[in-house]
């Protein structure tokens, strides 16, 4: 027998559907084995070798609460559940910090939730509650604790910018609905321990019902559950978008591709996409897990041939909703958009335009919102590298880091508003100070690292406000980050930044993007300047479903919208007349939903190492014993994520074959190597096999 020493695999907890990292040796290929083939089989680096724990068992075995210590279901109809949690920690340490004591847990599978000004911690475990049929809906019926106060805080993990959750839970709650395999579920939040800064809370014991109102499903799991039909692609090209827009695919650039540019030819014409995002982390339902349709425009020439296809595309950097707040995100796999155009099959998702609103306008805005961020990613987290996180500009101790930053169409009236991370690397206390133009902005005090933190950097986020006024009349920006620390070894770091400010509703170059944030309900009727030729106006508030707004203006170079808008509702539009174009390739669309392998085995590698990896194939299929089946990253990218690198699609991709297979996997073998520097920032090594890492390396 052969052995080999993986550094870490890398699984599917079949209890939580997350992905998780342990330390292994892993054993495979039997005697008798030549040692030649041994060799041409790895000659391409292949180190990694991945073994996904969720399919070692039957693939009829419900997702279990083994593993989760403390758990039991102890009783189960088709309506409820009756749930027991007695926890078990491995153990409580108590360390002395700042002059003070402070309780920390050391246990499995247990998150972190603070609330936003880090006084209240809890220590939360997810529960996967296997239920027969499909949920509908979920609900606490009834609750009972047993506690136990303790009289020291609990001591969390520093707070990390999108990696603990701000927003404190009841004790016990229903998060969400889904699947962990092939069996519907209830996630459930339980608090195990709670602190309010002074005291610690102890869960002992636990005892709840959960309602859940279920679908029986009639039918036996199949590719045709989801229409794999509508999903079968013949004929696509794809593309990568880097600056966000609207996008015109011209007669002339389609008939190139092969494409139809007649009448009945067009309507099957279609684009897939999800604006530059990452993959959900929440594992996809089997009805979730299918290719996302933009909405487009097709004009016609007057014989009805076609003109011209529009459609908003965007990049992969912009501003979200989360709950009440709009935060930047970025894409931590890549730096450009894959989207997909497809033809030949059923008829494509055409933009319904949203009608204006009948009443007349009570408000009419003469400024709105502009939003822009920074976030520069230069060096990791951790100074080995791990993680997604990065970090950007440095700040040196006892110095000072300037950023100057044009605001477009400012107005100087009304709020700017501004928010930061900020970090350092320091054994002792350090302070970073923020000014624009001369006006005091904010301070963050950043702790000192110690070593029980387990960190290589400490940063926290802090805001500010200043009147618009105080800026120049230019809007230019002039951001001042200074940083001081005793430790003489000591570096700050710039982050990321965001200003929101006040903006005129003008075009430049043919374009306009803004948000409205209603202080007030009402009728909003917004004129927007600067424009020639015809004018497309999209709410894009959701980037991977644009929607088509009336345009009410009756004069050629203003764009014009009237909507309604409640209290406190935030939406974000993109406006052009200057279409921009992109460069399509005509690829083979894998087809990868819609031809199920049905192997026990499924090989997942690299293009350059596909050679190597059909070798290893075929050896397995001449034992006899267990049927493989090879896919290459870049197919399962094209099909899973629109052509952007996201190991998450790796896991949408079994997650698929796990449940619409007739004959689901046992084992799945990532062949090849890979890192954590997916953009390869630090690194130009080829990344085979895209391991997924958690967000700061810690959780």
């Amino acid at each position: 027998m052969v052995t080999f020493s993986c550094r870490m695999i890398h699984y599917i907890d079949s209890s939580t559907s997350v992905h998780r990292r342990r330390f292994v040796s892993a054993k495979f290929f039997p005697a008798p084995f030549n040692s030649m083939k041994m060799s041409t089989l790895f000659r391409a680096t292949v180190a990694t070798v991945v073994a996904i724990v969720a399919m070692l068992s039957s693939s009829s075995a419900a997702p279990r609460l083994a593993g989760m210590d403390g758990i039991t279901i102890t009783s189960q109809s088709a309506r409820s559940s009756t749930v027991t949690v007695r926890p078990r920690w491995n153990r409580w340490d108590t360390i002395v910090h700042d002059g003070g004591q402070y309780l920390v847990p050391t246990a499995t599978d247990v998150s972190l939730r603070q609330s936003p000004d880090g006084r209240r911690i809890q220590w939360v475990r997810y529960v996967n509650i296997p239920v027969t049929g499909d949920v509908q809906s979920a609900s606490i019926q009834t609750s009972n604790f047993t506690t136990r106060i303790l009289d020291l805080p609990l001591r969390s993990d520093p707070p990390r910018h999108g990696a603990v959750d701000r927003t404190l839970s009841e004790r016990v709650q229903v998060v969400e609905t889904g699947y962990s395999r092939r069996t519907p579920i209830v996630t459930v939040a339980v608090v195990l321990a709670e602190s309010d800064g002074r005291t610690t809370t102890l869960i002992e014991s636990a005892f709840f019902v959960v309602d859940h109102n279920v679908q029986r499903v009639a039918k036996k799991f199949g590719v045709d559950d989801v229409q794999a039909d509508d999903q079968r692609l013949p004929h696509v090209a794809r593309f990568f978008i880097e600056r966000e827009g609207i996008y015109r695919i011209s007669a002339d650039e389609l008939r190139n591709l092969g494409g139809p540019t007649d009448a009945a030819g067009a309507s099957s014409i279609r684009i897939f996409g999800i604006g530059g995002r990452e993959l959900a982390e929440r594992v996809p339902t089997r009805e979730d897990n299918v290719l996302n349709e933009i909405p487009v425009i097709v004009r016609t020439q007057q014989d009805g041939s076609l003109r011209d296809v529009i459609f908003y595309a965007s990049s992969t950097g912009g501003f979200d909703k989360d709950g009440q707040k709009v935060i930047h995100t970025i894409n931590h796999y890549g730096n450009r958009s894959g989207y997909l155009l497809s033809w030949g099959n059923t008829a494509g998702k055409r933009a319904e335009m949203r009608q204006a609103a009948e009443a007349e306008a009570t408000v009419r805005p003469t400024h709105v919102t502009g939003r822009i961020y920074q976030e520069e990613d230069i060096t990791n987290l951790f100074t080995l590298g791990s993680g997604r996180r990065w970090l950007g500009r440095p700040i040196d101790n006892n110095g000072a880091l300037t950023i100057t930053t044009m605001l477009p169409n400012f107005r100087r009236v009304d709020t700017v508003r501004y928010r930061f991370c900020v970090a350092h690397r320091s054994s002792q206390r350090g302070v970073v100070s923020i000014s624009d133009n001369g006006q005091t902005l904010a301070q963050r005090d950043l702790r000192g690292l110690s070593q029980e933190m387990y960190l290589d950097a400490f940063n926290d986020s802090v805001s500010g406000v200043l009147p618009a006024s105080s800026l120049p009349m230019d809007g230019r920006s002039a951001l001042r980050f200074s940083y001081q620390s005793n430790d003489r070894l000591g570096t700050g770091v710039l982050d990321w930044l965001e200003i929101a400010y006040p903006k005129a509703p003008q075009a430049t170059d043919g374009e306009a993007e803004f948000w409205i944030d209603a202080r007030v309900a009402g009728t909003y009727q917004v004129d927007i300047a600067g424009f020639s030729g015809d004018v497309f106006i999209f709410d894009v508030t959701d980037r991977a479903a644009p929607v088509l707004v009336e345009n009410v203006s009756s004069t050629g170079n203003i764009a014009a919208f009237r909507e309604t808008f409640a209290a406190g509702e935030q939406r974000r539009y993109f406006i052009a007349s200057s279409l921009r174009s992109a460069q399509y390739e005509a690829i083979t669309f894998p087809n990868l939903r819609s031809s199920p392998a049905n192997t026990d085995i499924v090989v997942i590698t690299h293009p350059g190492l596909l050679t190597s990896a059909n070798e290893y194939a075929e050896y397995r299929r001449s034992l006899g014993e267990l049927s493989v089946s090879v896919v290459t990253t870049s197919d399962v990218f094209t099909e899973f994520a629109y052509g952007q690198q996201d190991p998450l699609a790796l896991r949408d991709y079994l997650s698929w074959a796990m449940t619409t297979w007739t004959k689901a996997p046992k084992y799945v073998l990532l062949w090849g190597d890979g890192h954590f520097d997916y953009r390869n920032i630090s690194t130009g090594q080829i990344s085979f096999v895209p391991t997924y890492q958690s967000f700061d390396a810690i959780g």
